[in-house]
């Protein structure tokens, strides 16, 4: 049988102490991770704004589907309860409701202010009061217009209930 080579045996029997390398361990060093900490927090600052303006997009642009399927509810509630229905926004309060003409039932209530997910700053209905009749006609046409963190969205509706949202 081969023996060892008379270096490799040495390396293996020398203890660690006076006179031999010091051991090296993986791992990073504290100023290696302190680049690395200091990078990723440069990154996170140049990124946060972009981050922002794009959230603040996508919840205008929420805000705009969900007023485009309320105003589609709208419709379909008015032919489907054979009921003229009207359809009601505070731009103010920023909130919206649908409720029969004759009655008064309220079939729906939207709130579209900072207190939900949705943040909406501005809502501008134009105009702020539309009936719709069960035969599919609505007294006249309709802008909604969003701002959401200087996002802007906007729905539009015709009289006979084509709806849909630009920019």
């Amino acid at each position: 049988m081969e023996q060892a080579p008379q270096e490799f045996a040495m390396r293996v029997t020398q203890v660690p102490g006076r006179g031999t390398p010091p051991i090296r361990r993986a791992g990073l060093t504290l100023p290696e991770l302190l680049i690395v900490v200091v990078c990723i927090g440069v990154l996170a600052t140049m990124l946060a704004p972009r981050i922002t303006r794009l959230t603040a997009r996508d919840k205008a642009s929420a805000a705009a589907a969900l007023i485009q399927t309320d105003l589609e509810r709208a419709f379909s509630t008015a032919a489907r309860l054979r009921k003229t229905v009207t359809l009601t926004a505070n731009n103010g309060a920023r909130h919206y409701q649908v409720a029969d003409s004759a009655g008064g039932a309220v079939r729906l209530t939207r709130r579209l202010d900072q207190t939900n997910e949705y943040g909406v700053e501005t809502m501008t209905f134009s105009p702020t009061s539309i009936t719709i009749l069960p035969s599919g006609i609505a007294s006249s046409g309709l802008t909604v217009t969003l701002t959401s963190h200087g996002a802007t969205r906007v729905v539009q509706m015709t009289r006979v209930g084509l709806i849909w949202r630009s920019q």
